[in-house]
């Protein structure tokens, strides 16, 4: 019994680290999208294309920095592109 009380214990520290690891994850992907959410608000300010496609590319180059694995970049830029 005393073992099977360990064992529960030490899951809910090990559950209770991957959570606050999420939620860390969580808030740094908001701030992320926030910041995109801001930038493409400005791609309608009437910029030249230059301009917006900078803009564009800062943002990829951003979102490559912390994005996790398996994000298809190049799928993101195309539709931007088609976009604007």
């Amino acid at each position: 019994m005393k073992l099977n009380n360990e064992r529960l214990a030490n899951e809910v520290i090990t559950k209770t680290k991957e959570l606050a690891s999420t939620s860390m994850q969580l808030l740094e992907n908001s701030g992320a999208l926030i910041k995109v959410r801001d930038e493409l608000a400005k791609l309608d300010t009437g910029d030249d294309e230059d301009s917006n496609l900078k803009r564009i590319n800062n943002l990829l180059k951003d979102i490559e920095k912390t994005a996790p694995t398996g994000i298809n970049l190049p799928a993101i830029l195309m539709s931007l592109m088609m976009v604007f």
